[in-house]
């Protein structure tokens, strides 16, 4: 006669303890197992929450690999020329936008038209296709704009990220001046932040200065004798590159374009979920100084500005403050450096000296 099977019988509590110890565990191991295949993480939610614990707690690994900046993005500017009734104003404008293309490989440029200078407007297409060539120079469709015939500022962001199909875009004034060893800073950048795959934002030091157009096309070091010392509270320039998402740039608020503020809102923004980079204290580009005229209706937009920053958390970002900066070191976080350059013309041009 066979005995029934019988599983071993406590004889003591602590030999229950450890049975109902064991099996609750193998329990716990099958459920997590089932629940793994049954409900898995989708790569693009765990990837995001690991880009977002980057960003919030700053925990990049210093990284001691040299980062030689031989990878050269493409890069689409987007811009909206103003048009000055003084004689040249078409020629600075071919002086500013050459600083741009020339340092790229390949690049591109967006032009937004207000309609505030048809035949100029027209010209300077022209001009700018005969001697940017072979820069693709494209006019983007007509946007909304508001009843003084202003942009809006996320309009323009939304379609230049939509239909570019470059590695980085950038958003430029027209009457800014790239300073020569610009591109190689960004493509130091781009490569470090490539390598961790992660998005990225540069800003960067906007020198003003006077200049007529005979001084800057005859001799550069006019840019070094006249610079100024810029507003601490703009951004004459903002970069965001396009490889690795983390951003819906959808969110950006209905800023007016030409008002104040705006500039200063997206970079903050942007810090929020992706590094914004500072290119530091040298000037990055150099603002070309001309007149500004403060009507009512224009004080009444950049209150609307304001206003709207205020609402949207009231983000705000420069050069000044930005967490990630480069210098002669590196790029660096806070006082930490995270990778080193070869520096080959890296800082060779120094305006501010």
């Amino acid at each position: 006669m066979h005995k029934n099977f019988m599983l071993p019988q406590p004889k003591t509590l602590y030999q229950f303890f450890l049975y109902f110890l064991n099996g609750s565990l193998v329990f716990f191991a099958i459920l997590l197992v089932f629940m793994q295949v049954i409900y898995p993480e989708p790569p693009i939610v765990g990837k995001y929450y690991q880009i977002k614990n980057q960003i919030n707690n700053f925990d990049f690994e210093p990284n001691t690999s040299v980062y030689k900046g031989y990878i050269k993005p493409s890069i689409t500017f987007f811009a909206i020329p103003y048009f000055s009734s003084k004689p040249g104003s078409l020629e600075l404008i071919n002086i500013t936008f050459r600083s741009w293309v020339e340092q790229f490989s390949f690049s591109r440029i967006i032009l937004f038209n207000d309609y505030s200078n048809e035949t100029a407007f027209s010209q300077l297409y022209d001009q700018l296709k005969y001697h940017l060539f072979p820069t693709v120079i494209e006019i983007a469709p007509d946007i909304e704009k508001d009843e003084m015939g202003m942009f809006y500022v996320n309009d323009m962001f939304s379609f230049v990220f939509e239909n570019s199909q470059t590695d980085i875009i950038c958003f430029i004034n027209p009457d800014s001046i790239l300073h020569p060893g610009f591109s190689n800073q960004i493509s130091y950048i781009y490569e470090y932040f490539n390598s961790k795959e992660l998005q990225f934002s540069v800003i960067g030091r906007s020198c003003p200065f006077f200049s007529n157009i005979t001084a800057i096309n005859e001799n550069n070091e006019t840019l070094r004798l006249n610079t100024m010392f810029n507003q601490e509270y703009s951004n004459d320039f903002i970069l965001i590159s396009k490889r690795y998402i983390q951003v819906d740039i959808d969110e950006i608020p209905a800023f007016h374009y030409g008002m104040f503020r705006w500039d200063t809102w997206i970079p903050g923004w942007l810090s929020q979920t992706i590094p914004v980079v500072s290119l530091g204290n040298n000037c990055s580009l150099y603002h070309i100084e001309h007149s500004r005229i403060i009507s009512e209706s224009t004080l009444y937009k950049i209150s609307e500005n304001f206003e709207m920053a205020s609402r949207n958390s009231d983000y705000t970002r420069t050069y000044r403050n930005s967490q990630y900066s480069i210098n002669e070191y590196g790029l660096m976080n806070n006082s930490r450096k995270l990778a080193k350059f070869v520096q080959e013309s890296f800082f060779d041009y120094d305006p501010s000296k």
